[in-house]
């Protein structure tokens, strides 16, 4: 039997990590809280673990990332994978040197989303003509959280790395291209000293223009809107629902598709299935490190 070890154990995605590798078989050899990092020495040498997963603040994943791969692991992450442009370096490095061979996926959950996979559907079978906007925010709602949890107490919080990443995943893959401009911009308006609220415009092309908003500040419960345009329709999703529209002057088409993922633990089914059945993981680790190259470049042009 397969055998997980999970860093962060006692909080919601550690524990929601463990009931996703119950689920499929897997046996978690080891459970790390977070005030017992003296423990990760021993579950790194274990022989018998074969998979790290990493639930703790984003601002520590890289070094257990990088840990995990130099001891010969399979990564699991909740997102970010890092938080600078040298840890990422490091951490392909890293990947490289020991063969190519180890599995390192984010836990972006929104995959497992069945809106978004129909929407990728319809997208690939041109139901929308040629996508030329890409419209998304990240409405976080849950400013107490922020204030009182330990993402207000790193100083170089990113709310982009810690919540936007999910739709610029989603951007990435629903759209199939890589933007080859990025600018932010963003405001400090809830006292932190890192900016709350945070626009990033992406440049594709194949004349796509890309904007996420990762609005940790907002008065609103916590949602994602999605707004994307095409020379033959439109897809929304606000909290009204999903919808399409293919003609300005025709009644709205209302879709019942599930908007939420199954669980926070959705992905990891799948991420234990690659290894067992020793699925090729260049592919996937490639699409992580692009989602993470441009994301960082977001983060790095935002303004002063």
């Amino acid at each position: 039997m397969i055998q997980a070890a999970i860093l962060g154990a006692q909080g919601r995605m550690g524990r929601a990590h463990r009931d996703a590798y119950t689920s499929v078989g897997v046996s978690v050899s080891h459970q790390i809280d977070l005030d017992s990092y003296g423990d990760v020495d021993s579950v790194m040498s274990d022989g018998e673990t074969k998979i790290i997963s990493v639930a703790t603040p984003d601002n520590q994943h890289a070094l257990q990332v990088l840990y995990a791969l130099e001891s010969g692991k399979h990564v699991f992450c909740e997102k970010p994978l890092c938080y600078t442009r040298q840890e990422l370096e490091d951490i392909i490095s890293i990947w490289e040197s020991q063969g190519e061979q180890q599995h390192v996926q984010q836990n972006l959950v929104l995959r497992g989303a069945p809106i978004y996979r129909w929407l990728g559907d319809a997208i690939s079978q041109g139901k929308l003509g040629r996508i030329y906007s890409f419209d998304a925010e990240y409405v976080y709602g849950r400013l107490e959280k922020l204030k009182n949890g330990w993402r207000g107490t790193i100083p170089d919080y990113s709310v982009l790395l810690g919540g936007g990443i999910h739709l610029v995943d989603l951007m990435l893959w629903l759209t199939g291209g890589e933007p080859h401009t990025v600018t932010s911009h963003g405001t400090k308006s809830a006292g932190f000293d890192f900016p709350d609220h945070v626009c990033s415009t992406f440049l594709f092309e194949n004349d796509l223009v890309g904007r996420i908003t990762a609005n940790f500040s907002a008065v609103h419960p916590h949602t994602h809107i999605l707004r994307v345009y095409g020379t033959e329709g439109t897809f929304i999703l606000d909290d009204f629902g999903p919808r399409l529209y293919f003609d300005s002057n025709e009644p709205v088409q209302r879709l019942n598709v599930p908007v939420l993922p199954p669980s926070k633990g959705c992905l990891i089914p799948g991420f234990i299935s690659d290894i067992c059945e020793e699925k090729d993981p260049q592919q996937a680790f490639s699409r992580e490190i692009t989602l993470m190259s441009t994301v960082l470049a977001a983060q790095e042009s935002l303004s002063p």
